[in-house]
This record gives structure tokens, sequence and C-alpha cells, in this order.
């Protein structure tokens, strides 16, 4: 191999998909190849396997070590509105071009590992492939996030991201638990806090059908683009 040529891998990942409450992050993390030996040996993976402490640890040390690291948002607003597995395509369309642009130079080769999105791996990869070079290499697979230590480290540093801003939302909002709708906290801190108010903070998925129940003045009808009060009223 020619000793200039500069292998650069991308890895992409998500948290925050099935809580009620928060952004969905996405992250990304690219490295050279030819130093990734500090992925194996701080034995980097995906990050539902560790725990918060874990998260944090492993995250600060990626940021040490990473030749990139970038993150994206999507808001609760946003993910009211749209398809979200197209929304999380897109996201990850946008974010790759401003990464591969940055990193695309004439002795580069990139390859791009994404863990799958559900029905959007071909748009994802035509999307890209538009005013790119070639020899752009993309993978997408079902749980790259175990199978790609460089996956890996971008699911580590969404859910870690992700962790940071609830926890400055509960500095705002109180103790909401984990934001997931199975949890008791978290459903008793919808219901607390949509008697004290008629509209939901923001951190709230207004479309999530949990609030049918718990607060159904806050319930967004994403079809009707009303609340569940004034579609019963007509």
């Amino acid at each position: 191999m020619d000793k200039g040529i500069c292998s650069i891998e991308i890895g992409i990942d998500e948290a925050g998909r099935g809580p009620l409450l928060g952004d969905l992050v996405v992250g990304v993390v690219a490295n050279d190849s030819r130093n990734s030996q500090w992925l194996i040996s701080a034995n980097i993976r995906d990050s539902k396997e560790l725990s918060q402490k874990q998260r944090e640890n492993l995250a600060k040390y990626i940021l040490e070590h990473a030749d990139l690291v970038v993150t994206a948002y999507v808001p609760p607003r946003l993910i009211d509105r749209y398809k979200l597995n197209k929304l999380v395509a897109d996201t990850i369309v946008e974010i790759l071009e401003v990464v591969i642009e940055v990193l695309e130079k004439p002795k580069h080769r990139i390859r791009v590992y994404v863990d799958e999105v559900k029905g959007y791996s071909k748009y994802i990869e035509e999307k890209l492939r538009k005013n790119r070079r070639s020899d752009v290499e993309f993978v997408m697979e079902k749980k790259a996030d175990k199978k790609y230590p460089i996956v890996s480290a971008a699911s580590i540093i969404a859910k870690y991201v992700r962790d940071s801003n609830l926890y400055a939302s509960r500095i705002i909002y109180g103790d909401f638990g984990s934001g997931y709708p199975s949890d008791t906290v978290t459903r008793n801190w919808i219901s607390s806090y949509s008697k004290l108010y008629r509209e939901p903070p923001p951190i709230v998925r207004r479309s999530w059908s949990t609030l049918l129940n718990l607060a159904p003045h806050w319930y967004f009808n994403p079809k009707k683009g009303r609340n569940i009060l004034e579609y019963l009223m007509g």
C-alpha cells in the first residue's frame, strides 16, 4: 500500500430513538485507520452494553483520541412532524456531507460505517454518492454498533451527549426519570406536570401515544396538526 495513502474510517450512530422525552442525537466519529489501536485497547463497544459511568469515561477517551467527533440534534418538534426513520436518514446524510467534505482529500480513502436505518440504506448511499468521489465506500449493516468499533465509538458519543442534555433538562424541569414511556418516574412526571401547564415543555415528544392516557391535551396528532382535544372537538 502507498504509505502516502490515508485510510479514514467514519462511524455513525444515533441515540434516543424510543424515549418520550429529549432530543435524538446522531454521533459521528472519524479516525485514521492506521491509528486505530486505541479503539481496541480501550474495549470500545456498543453504548447499550455500558454503564453511564463507563460511557462518560469512554466518551472523554474518544474525544481525546479520535481525529474528528461531531454530533447533531433532532429536537422533539421535528420528531413529532416527520417519519422517524426518514428524519434520521436525512440527518445522517446532512452530517456526513459535511464530515466527508472536510476529510475528503486526494490521498484520503474514506470508508463510512452506518448502523442500518430500516428502509433507508439505499436512500442514504444514493444521496451521499452525489458529488462524491467514487472511492468513498459505504458499509450499512444491522447492529453495526456491535460489529465495528468505530460505530461503537459513535454510539457512545451520541448516548453521552444525549445523557448530558437530559441532565441539564432535569435541572430546569425536575426529575423526570429516564424519559422512556415505561419508566414510572417519567409517567408520574408527565401526569403531574401536565396538570400545572396546558402546553408541554419543548423536551416532550407530543406525538407519542403514551400522552393519550397521561396528558391528552399535550398530545399532538401529526396527521391533523392538532392536539387530541382540538381533534375531538372538531
